[in-house]
């Protein structure tokens, strides 16, 4: 028994010193601040003007029928006719597809006229080209509405209207949606391989994984050719929509500096006395002259030189990254040894709040990429307590890893870091 405590007591003693040798920076601060996602607004149009439909596609379908944004919502109809007006694009989830981000869609929608065919929105998986199809296609034609898709059907009773709602087609299902002429909002969060669907903020469905499909095309209106079975053109439903909002999930980091206080000295004043002047005492003369007369002078004023302006540069931003340690055990967090922390600055024009990404490639070349954001001096923090569930946080496999900071909004990029993380096995005889 005392030769077994005798080899503990050896094993844990290397274990101290191999780690200790391994590394002579200071822990991590316990007062880094705690990370909470958020939802960061990527894109919204609020069709509240005309410059609004901008980027956006448009087939007001064969009757020339309306789409309008005078009422402050985009507003979609067509007569008794066989087609519909719709608007389209493919380039809204660009930014979410090049670095994999989960993301959330909202739109606010009514319906103020409703018939037997109505009007529908959707989100795909590959680009729309304002094609349209015949009801007897199969469904879906094609992948534009397979991720988020909103539409009032045909009637599933004489004199009733039906509609639904549905995220990724053949996962969460189908989902009833009120009839009526009133404004609902309908949203669907993509988060880790698993999507959700709220309709007017109430959670309906989403237990499903969604196959980690991407978004591509956003349409509004109808892309079907309706006849009615051969018996004519037939009436379509209304459609306003108020905004769509596209969201992504990101880290909300507020880090926390102490400023690191600097003594100031207080001069003593030094006491100067004023000199008092002695008065002279002149004698007052006694004027015996003839008097002259003087001409009155005139005045010349004195021009007035008009300062030149300086010219003050605007700053150009720039954008730093450090990293508070080069060599890393790994997954050393588990013994006490800390795990990376990345810090950054943001300078030039506006800095409180911008949103930061940070690009991280660990030895494998795996990517991952971080959204943090800047505190009122453009600073910024990233480690294992802004990411939840990430103990070794840029540490968990070995070899040499690298990070770089992106603002996206000036395309601004800082330098790269390069930390190497290893490990160390300890034998041990008996």
């Amino acid at each position: 028994m005392r030769t077994l405590m005798r080899l503990i007591t050896v094993v844990i003693a290397l274990l101290v010193l191999l780690i200790a040798s391994t590394t002579t920076v200071p822990a991590a601060p316990f007062n880094a601040p705690n990370a909470q996602w958020a939802w960061q607004l990527h894109y919204a149009d609020e069709f509240n003007a005309s410059g609004d439909l901008s980027g956006w596609a448009i087939d007001r379908g064969g009757g020339n029928y309306w789409i309008d944004t005078g009422g402050g919502f985009l507003h979609m109809e067509s007569g008794w006719a066989d087609t519909y007006p719709m608007i389209w694009r493919n380039d809204l989830y660009n930014y979410i597809n090049t670095y994999n981000l989960d993301y959330a869609v909202e739109v606010r929608f009514r319906r103020p006229y409703l018939t037997a065919y109505g009007a529908a929105f959707g989100v795909g998986t590959t680009a729309f080209s304002g094609a349209r199809y015949w009801v007897t296609d199969s469904y879906p034609v094609n992948n534009y509405e397979n991720i988020m898709h909103n539409e009032q059907h045909q009637p599933a009773s004489p004199g009733a209207f039906g509609g639904n709602a549905n995220v990724y087609q053949g996962g969460a299902g189908r989902v009833p949606i009120p009839v009526d002429y009133t404004w609902h909002t309908m949203r669907a969060e993509f988060i880790g391989g698993t999507g959700s669907l709220y309709f007017d903020g109430v959670y309906y469905s989403g237990a499903n994984p969604w196959r980690s499909w991407r978004p591509v095309s956003t349409y509004f209106g109808d892309s079907y050719n309706q006849s009615w079975g051969d018996g004519g053109p037939g009436s379509w439903t209304n459609e306003d929509i108020d905004y769509i909002r596209i969201y992504i999930r990101v880290l909300s980091v507020t880090p926390t500096f102490t400023p690191t206080a600097t003594r100031t000295s207080t001069p003593t004043p030094t006491f100067t006395p004023t000199r008092t002047a002695t008065p002279t005492y002149t004698p007052t003369p006694t004027n015996t002259a003839t008097p002259t007369r003087t001409a009155t002078p005139t005045f010349t004023p004195t021009p007035t030189s008009t300062p030149t302006p300086t010219f003050t540069p605007t700053p150009v931003p720039t954008l730093t990254l450090t990293a508070d340690y080069g060599y890393l055990l790994m997954c050393g967090a588990i013994l006490g040894e800390p795990a990376q922390v990345l810090r950054g600055v943001l300078t030039g024009g506006s800095v409180d709040g911008q949103m930061i990404r940070v690009q991280i490639t660990d030895s494998n070349g795996s990517v991952s990429n971080y959204f943090v954001f800047t505190d009122n001096a453009g600073r910024f923090t990233l480690d294992a307590s802004n990411v939840p569930g990430d103990l070794c946080f840029g540490s968990s496999v070995t070899g040499t890893w690298s990070a770089q900071a992106y603002y996206d909004v000036l395309g601004l990029s800082s330098n790269t870091v390069q930390w190497s993380v290893s490990w160390y096995i300890i034998h041990t005889t008996r």
